[in-house]
């Protein structure tokens, strides 16, 4: 196991894993984690952003979901 720590998040190299424990992992920790996962040939990346970082992309996400509803208020006035 390697733990790289970078200011934005935490992670964690796992080796040796199964396609079927990956999945499963995913599977038993749902859609609303807060940690990602990446796979690739028995590898397993576990990623957990701090806090700072998840803020920044709370942010662009409002932003974003903002930009949106306005363009489709706008395209709706057309159809």
């Amino acid at each position: 196991m390697v733990a790289i720590s970078t200011p934005a998040e935490t992670r964690t190299l796992l080796e040796n894993i199964s396609w079927l424990t990956f999945k499963a992992m995913l599977a038993d920790m749902g859609n609303s984690r807060n940690t990602r996962l990446a796979y690739e040939n028995g590898v397993l990346e576990i990623m957990a952003p701090d806090m700072p970082h998840e803020n920044s992309n709370r942010v662009i996400e409002g932003f974003v979901i903002a930009l949106f509803n306005a363009a489709l208020e706008h395209f709706r006035r057309y159809l």
